[in-house]
């Protein structure tokens, strides 16, 4: 699969089928890691941003933010796709956070999907209670959407454990 927005009708598709209205995607892995292996690389995969920091959320009716701080501003302005995308330059004035955009364009009742093996539980808490504010709920997924998308493409699993 490509990266970036030509992999973002299959991503929609897979959001409706597993019953969310938005999938967050974090920088994260499963470790934790300051720098995570390419096979972690979910939130490259999706936007084609390929800082190392940053924050993505897409929504399965169209729309897709990725939020991250003023390193990587320029960066994301040349790497994502701007009909798809919007950037939410973190730290400025009158920017909002993931939770605060996905509040402005989802409905109450809406549902908002994450991964809980790259998000921690205080991520996950803290996300829950800024949608719950807006009647929007947090669904756990038991099967990363962005993972059936990249499908054989995805790079495979570090096979030894770093140094």
């Amino acid at each position: 699969q490509e990266v970036g927005t030509a992999s973002m009708p299959a991503l929609r598709a897979a959001l409706a089928r597993a019953g969310v209205d938005a999938l967050v995607v974090p920088s994260a892995d499963p470790h934790a890691s300051e720098y995570a292996a390419p096979h972690f690389a979910r939130r490259q995969f999706v936007s084609g941003f390929s800082g190392s920091a940053g924050t993505a959320a897409v929504l399965a009716a169209g729309g897709a933010a990725l939020a991250t701080d003023g390193r990587y501003f320029l960066q994301a302005e040349m790497e994502l796709d701007s009909s798809e995308w919007e950037l939410l330059r973190a730290g400025n004035p009158g920017v909002p956070s993931v939770p605060e955009w996905l509040c402005s364009r989802l409905p109450a009742g809406a549902s908002v999907g994450f991964d809980p093996s790259v998000h921690s539980q205080a991520d996950a808490e803290g996300l829950r209670a800024s949608l719950a504010g807006a009647g929007i709920g947090l669904v756990a997924l038991a099967d990363n959407p962005v993972d059936g998308v990249w499908g054989a493409a995805r790079p495979a699993a570090p096979a030894s454990a770093a140094p």
